[in-house]
């Protein structure tokens, strides 16, 4: 059984109520079976009565159900480096020489 499927693992909860299960479950869909934004974002029209809202809402009350806060930091598209700790002030990737912004300069 896939864990979104899995309301049980709430139903003691007095935290959740039925609207953040289904939010949860949906997210989970989304994060399991790597659906992309647009796809996700198709589901309301594919099951209206699911109530389900942007995804971007989704993600604000998933946060704050969680208590965790994303942090943002640019990272090289070729997984060499983040630009975090000793190299959070390089311009330049240490192992393969390619810039860290576009032509702008400012543009990760």
């Amino acid at each position: 059984m896939n864990s979104w499927a899995r309301t049980d693992l709430f139903s003691d909860s007095k935290l959740l109520d039925d609207s953040d299960i289904r939010l949860l479950q949906a997210y989970a869909l989304k994060v399991e079976d790597n659906l992309t934004n647009s796809t996700f974002s198709k589901l309301k029209y594919l099951v209206p009565e699911a109530d389900m809202v942007t995804l971007k809402q989704i993600e604000a009350r998933i946060q704050g159900l969680s208590g965790f806060k994303p942090v943002r930091y640019d990272c090289y598209p070729r997984s060499c480096i983040s630009y975090t700790r000793n190299h959070e002030n390089a311009t330049e990737c240490p192992k393969c020489k390619t810039p860290r912004y576009k032509a702008d300069g400012k543009t990760p």
